[in-house]
């Protein structure tokens, strides 16, 4: 456990820069919170103290990796401003969505996540649902779990899919499960954030529905019953208009019959209506008598309208219809329950946080936040020194001259080195056409074999510090600009040679943040151009444990073999003992660190170092420990 802690390539902070840069998201260590802003994920500096601490920092950082390549920010938000629920629902939608297309492009993470989710599970996080508990919680926990084991595939959640189906059928009822399944099922085909929030919409619109009472059959002949009373006027005057009704009725032209007979099923059953020009009355007459024979108890209501009574019985034809109506009505109260879910559906829309099953990223992310903290783990931000500066192409032109003989000298040695060698023996299996003569004179020595050399395969990173003791005056210059021009030589000396990738950092980034670093030069630039990033000031401290971190961080990420840090320092560390720490931590995972101490014994730091004392012989004896390094 503890040379796995030693190794860098297993420490925390250096894995999840190798993580974000295969996610190609960015990711920053650092401070105490987990977070994310849709287009950096956040992870605090601290030490995993377990494989299950571990297990949940992968989990969260794939899962807002995710987040950040896929979801639209700003049509979730509007969509999450029209209430919680809406928010909930749009979220665990939108999670399957993201970790679904994570998934295709890094398969790895579909374990790596539910390995995060089950760490949960074990701590407690979220259970299985119990029928009890508010609508809202089993609603939202049975999305989650559904999306989850039906979309994702992570068994993990199998088990609570089940509690979770038992609790919202008998909160919703089977046919309302079966429908949102169907919705569920559409998640795998999603390709953006808007369409997420269009299938959480129709999910919505679903939990609505259930508001809505289901229409009863008999409801509809009991309308039409009562609306027959005044086919032709208002209901609020029917004890003046009862008598002209009638004779409306019977005095009406065909086309005012058809209206009539709509209103009045019986009518419709019996009377021709091409007999009604010549026999209004006798039509009327017919229709009662098919109500009679039809429904005892709608003759009453609609007899009074189409037969031939006198206005006396209108009082008790009303107060028949009266009855009926209010039979009718206390038929539908008893007949007619209350629809499944409605109850449910309701308290849905108005639940807040708190009615709701908990996101299990918003667990993972309080595990990760409750961890200890740990400075040592801390990797600071590349700022890149971006100001505009003309003195960097004079400096460059300046370099070009002054360099060339030092940069042909580092050529021809690596290129010597590297060249193949071919020997002259007595047996072989290829002749050397140029030593054949040999054969006359009886000399065996014609058979050419070819020498392999190993090819250079290095990364280098010069690191410089420009602290505020770096403006010294040295040769008219400062120990800083000096270093600079020193450090720019070797960098485009190096950039052609096949096999050797640069960089060029300086740290602090900023004197009054010790978590940044200042980049000059990225391992895929060139010197020229980014020649105006090489001008800089010196300010600040010297946070070295910081900045080996980064470096480290860095190389470990590219495929060369062979790592190198160079570090160009006038002082002591701000935190001499971490650094030192930091310096074995190099040294263990593959990581050569050389010192230079700029008129300033750094030995006692390095195991590898040089002392400058004459800033004239910094470029040369840079150049002469890159010969070292490249052909040993």
């Amino acid at each position: 456990m503890l040379a796995r802690k030693e190794d860098l390539r297993n420490a925390y902070p250096i894995v999840a820069k190798a993580l974000g840069n295969k996610f190609k998201v960015n990711v920053r260590i650092g401070g105490s919170q987990a977070s994310t802003d849709g287009n950096t994920v956040f992870l605090p500096a601290i030490e995993p103290k377990s494989e299950a601490d571990r297990n949940a920092l992968w989990g969260y950082l794939a899962h807002e990796s995710a987040h950040v390549r896929w979801t639209d920010q700003t049509v979730f938000r509007a969509y999450a401003e029209r209430g919680p629920i809406y928010q909930r629902v749009l979220n665990r939608v939108e999670d399957a969505r993201i970790e679904s297309a994570l998934a295709r492009l890094y398969p790895g993470t579909r374990s790596t996540i539910d390995t995060a989710l089950g760490n949960m599970i074990e701590r407690g996080l979220f259970g299985e649902l119990n029928e009890t508990w508010q609508p809202a919680m089993i609603f939202t926990g049975y999305i989650l779990y559904a999306t989850r084991v039906r979309t994702l595939k992570q068994e993990t959640c199998a088990y609570l899919l089940q509690s979770a189906s038992i609790a919202l059928n008998k909160a919703f009822g089977a046919g309302f499960v079966a429908r949102l399944d169907a919705l569920l099922d559409e998640v795998k085909g999603l390709g953006s954030t808007d369409e997420a929030t269009k299938l959480s919409d129709r999910i919505m619109d679903l939990v609505a529905q259930q508001q809505l009472p289901q229409p009863d059959p008999d409801d509809d002949e009991t309308d039409e019953s009562q609306d027959s009373e005044a086919p032709g006027s208002d209901p609020a005057d029917d004890d003046e208009t009862d008598e002209p009704q009638g004779s409306n009725a019977s005095e009406s032209d065909p086309a005012d019959d058809d209206e009539a007979d709509e209103s009045q099923d019986s009518n419709a059953s019996e009377s021709d209506t091409g007999d009604d020009d010549e026999t209004d009355e006798p039509q009327g007459s017919e229709a009662s008598e098919s109500d009679a024979g039809d429904d005892d108890e709608a003759d009453g209501s609609q007899g009074s309208n189409a037969s031939e009574s006198d206005t006396g019985d209108d009082d008790e034809a009303d107060e028949s219809q009266d009855s009926n109506a209010s039979e009718s009505d206390t038929g539908d109260d008893d007949e007619t329950d209350e629809p499944q879910g409605s109850e449910a559906s309701r308290a849905i829309f108005s639940a807040d946080e708190s009615d709701m099953a908990p996101d299990p990223f918003d667990g993972i992310k309080q595990a990760i936040n409750s961890m200890p903290e740990s400075k040592d783990e801390e990797l600071p931000e590349l700022v890149l020194n971006d100001e505009s500066c003309n003195a960097g192409l004079a400096l460059y032109r300046k370099v070009v001259a002054e360099s060339c003989r030092l940069r042909a000298q580092l050529h021809g040695l690596v290129q010597s080195e590297r060249m193949e060698h071919n020997a002259i023996r007595k047996s072989g299996r290829w002749i050397s056409g140029r030593h054949l003569c040999r054969a006359a004179t009886h000399d065996a020595r014609i058979f050419r074999h070819r020498g392999w050399q190993t090819a250079i395969n290095t990364a280098v990173h010069l690191l410089i510090d420009r602290s505020g003791s770096m403006c010294q005056p040295v040769l008219d210059q400062t120990r800083l600009s000096l270093t600079i021009e020193a450090a720019m030589a070797l960098a485009l000396a190096l950039e052609g040679m096949d096999g050797v990738t640069s960089a060029v950092t300086a740290f602090p980034g900023d004197a009054s943040r010790k978590d940044q670093v200042l980049g000059i030069m990225r391992r895929s630039e060139r010197v020229k151009s980014v020649a105006k990033r090489f001008p800089i000031a010196p300010e600040g401290g010297t946070p070295l444990t910081g900045a080996l971190w980064y470096c480290a961080a860095e190389l470990l990420l590219q495929s060369q073999k062979r790592r190198i840090i160079i570090v160009l320092t006038d002082g002591q560390p701000n935190d001499r003992v971490s650094t030192a720490t930091m310096l074995s931590r190099c040294a263990k995972s593959g990581i050569e660190v050389i010192g230079i101490g700029l008129q300033y014994d750094v030995s006692a730091l390095f195991e590898n170092s040089l002392n400058i004392t004459d800033f004239r012989d910094l470029k040369r004896k840079l150049f002469t420990i890159a010969k070292e390094l490249l052909v040993a």
